[in-house]
């Protein structure tokens, strides 16, 4: 999943969580990504690219259980 950082990313992320933890299995994993206050999904990607998107899927998300714990 992939939020915004302000306090509605922040809730819609909880309520994912939610939904997800039942998901998680040896094979499955549910990561989440926050992205700066100023952006969504949409507005990341046409600033920096698809390609520098990806790269913050890959280096910045957390796993459920993180996310959970924090």
């Amino acid at each position: 999943y992939a939020f915004d950082g302000d306090n509605a990313g922040k809730k819609a992320a909880w309520r994912a969580l939610e939904r997800s933890v039942g998901l998680v299995t040896d094979t499955k994993a549910v990561n989440f990504l926050f992205l700066p206050n100023e952006h969504d999904p949409d507005s990341y990607v046409r600033e920096f690219g698809a390609d520098s998107f990806i790269q913050k899927v890959k280096n910045g998300s957390i796993g459920v259980i993180n996310f959970l714990l924090n």
